[in-house]
């Protein structure tokens, strides 16, 4: 699950990868290569299960993102491995994101709470290099998380 990339090699092993045909080279794409780095280090850092969770809520949040803001050709709605690769960067660093304020976000309501979406929001596009405009999927996951902390 958490084997997306041979560094010594620079190829693509990760989802969508069965065959030697399928290992894409990435040497001209040090972003991909970079983001797989994050992954390992939020594997690390948080876990399988939470990092597992993450990566599946920030391919959630990007699926309506592109959806809403109507942007067909966006990756992370293909279906290709060649999508999934383009996507894969995003998707890391969206979920880094949501793992590094998981815990802060459980907390009671305070006067800051409210403002936690668009913080997250800015946090996101500043990593990501996009500009999504809307905070409602990060509301819905802020929520989500203070639903589970109060279990």
């Amino acid at each position: 699950m958490h084997v997306t990339v041979c560094h010594c090699h620079q190829r693509w092993i990760g989802p969508l990868s069965r065959t030697l045909d399928d290992q894409k080279d990435l040497r001209n794409q040090p972003h991909v290569l970079a983001a797989s780095r994050r992954h390992s280090a939020m594997v690390r850092r948080y876990g399988t299960q939470h990092s597992i969770t993450a990566l599946r809520q920030s391919r959630h949040i990007l699926t309506y993102w592109a959806n809403a803001e109507k942007s067909a050709a966006a990756p992370i709605l293909g279906t290709t491995l060649a999508a999934h690769i383009a996507a894969y960067a995003d998707i890391v660093e969206v979920a880094w994101v949501l793992t590094g304020y998981t815990d802060r976000v459980r907390q009671p309501i305070s006067a800051t709470g409210a403002g936690w979406p668009s913080y997250l929001l800015r946090q996101i596009n500043q990593r990501t290099g996009r500009l999504h405009g809307d905070p409602g999927p990060l509301q819905d996951w802020v929520n989500h998380q203070r639903l589970i902390a109060a279990i």
